[in-house]
């Protein structure tokens, strides 16, 4: 084989991986796109409930009201989400609220939570979703959203100091 044929096919090689690597690139997130709550309202709601009634127990009998109530404050949950992953940034949004740009490299988004408070958030890419991480005050909130066969699954954790253990469920979304 001559030099000339032998540079000729290398150079072949080099365009046609880079043109899947551009392909692959130019492939959209698998959580992009508008979500919409798939899980049943009376599903939903014994789920919450069930999850704040667990940690709501280990809290002492005289407070276990009062934080049973601040747990149910806690169970926020969007009846729709859009998430675009944009490079090393997420760009979320709750209901109609308007998308912020979450940075999932780097320092932290600065912004406040539905009650005024200041909070920081921060986001980390996956191959099969993306996990949004926001921190107050009052605690810490990770939402792991995930791809599912059937649309994206959200798993949420709330933390703080103030509590006996973490506060956990699930929801299910759909396009």
């Amino acid at each position: 084989m001559s030099l000339s044929r032998l540079l000729g096919l290398t150079g072949l090689v080099v365009f046609a991986s880079s043109s899947i690597a551009a392909a692959e690139d130019a492939a959209p997130h698998p959580s992009n796109g508008t979500w919409k709550i798939a899980t049943p309202p009376d599903q939903l709601r014994s789920s919450l409930d069930k999850a704040v009634d667990d940690v709501a127990q280990e809290f002492n009998f005289v407070i276990r009201e009062i934080a049973r109530y601040k747990l149910q404050g806690a169970t926020k949950v969007c009846k729709s989400y859009f998430i675009e992953v944009k490079g090393e940034a997420v760009s979320f949004a709750c209901d109609s609220d308007k998308p912020q740009l979450v940075p999932a490299s780097g320092g932290p988004l600065h912004t406040k939570n539905d009650d005024g408070e200041p909070i920081t958030g921060t986001a980390k890419i996956t191959d099969s979703g993306v996990v949004v991480a926001w921190k107050g005050e009052a605690g810490t909130r990770v939402n792991t959203f995930t791809t599912t066969g059937s649309g994206l699954r959200l798993s949420v954790q709330v933390t703080s100091d103030q509590m006996p253990k973490p506060l956990t469920w699930n929801v299910d979304y759909k396009k």
